[in-house]
Parts: structure tokens; C-alpha cells; sequence
């Protein structure tokens, strides 16, 4: 992806500490991209890109970013629930919409 990126909404994202079972470093690339899912135990991801404009992202910080989905027919139900999941492998972290 490059160039000007139209996000799909703001989230509220919360990665976990390494010690709860989080990320080792922080994120630090542009975009930075992960499957996210609607519940921990969700078989199904769908993946999306969080748009930090090279801030860094550390775990245990909760910050806002723009984010986009690189299925755009996803993003009406992504809107709707209540929090989702970044999944690395494992869960790292969780997400609300805010706008």
C-alpha cells in the first residue's frame, strides 16, 4: 500500500503488555498490518492495516489511529461490535471504533 490511504474509521487500540501475553517490541512500521478478529476464539480474521504515521505503538499503550480493512465488504460489521482482536499468532491486543 501506498500513497494516500482513506482509512476506514478511528479505533481506540490497546495492545497488551508483554507480560500479558502482548507483542515483545513496539510497532514501529507504517502502515502496520495484522488480522484482527470479532472474538478471541474466532477461527476467522480479517486483515487490516493500522495507519501510526511512524508513531511508535509500545506495548501496554492504548492510543487512536486510523485504521483500514483490506476487505472493504467487512467494515459495516467491524462498525458495529463492541470491541475486536488483533491477532499475531496469538491475541495482542483489542480495538474499539470511536468515529
Amino acid at each position: 500500500m501506498s500513497g494516500h490511504i482513506t482509512p476506514d474509521f478511528i479505533a481506540r487500540i490497546t495492545l497488551y503488555s508483554t507480560e500479558a501475553g502482548g507483542r515483545k517490541g513496539p510497532i514501529v512500521t507504517e502502515p502496520y498490518g495484522c488480522p484482527c478478529k470479532f472474538d478471541p476464539k474466532d477461527f476467522s480474521a480479517w486483515d487490516f492495516r493500522i495507519l501510526t504515521n511512524g508513531d511508535k505503538f509500545s506495548p501496554g499503550e492504548t492510543k487512536e489511529f486510523p485504521v483500514k480493512f483490506l476487505s472493504p465488504e467487512i467494515v459495516p460489521a467491524f462498525r458495529k461490535v463492541k470491541k475486536f482482536y488483533l491477532w499475531e499468532g496469538r491475541i495482542i491486543g483489542e480495538a474499539v471504533v470511536i468515529s
